[in-house]
């Protein structure tokens, strides 16, 4: 049980914000809809994410990037 602050029968537990940092690599296949699906999964979860593309998707991942870099805040897609 948490020793959360009481107020008037009111009880509010502390939060913490989430510290993940995860990393995706998508697959040569099907870059963007891997990449996409897997940002959106850690970004929903409140957490920050470095893409790394396979070599041969590069482009399509610097596609996606570009995309988060200009609606995500700085630093939460790398």
């Amino acid at each position: 049980m948490h020793a959360g602050l009481r107020l008037a029968g009111l009880r509010a537990l502390p939060q913490r914000p989430t510290a993940v940092v995860t990393v995706v690599v998508t697959p040569a296949p099907s870059p963007v809809a891997v990449a996409i699906a897997e940002v959106g999964r850690v970004l929903l979860a409140g957490g920050t994410v470095v893409l790394k593309p396979a070599a041969e998707a590069a482009s399509a991942a610097i596609e996606v990037g570009r995309i988060g870099l200009a609606h995500l805040p700085r630093g939460v897609l790398n």
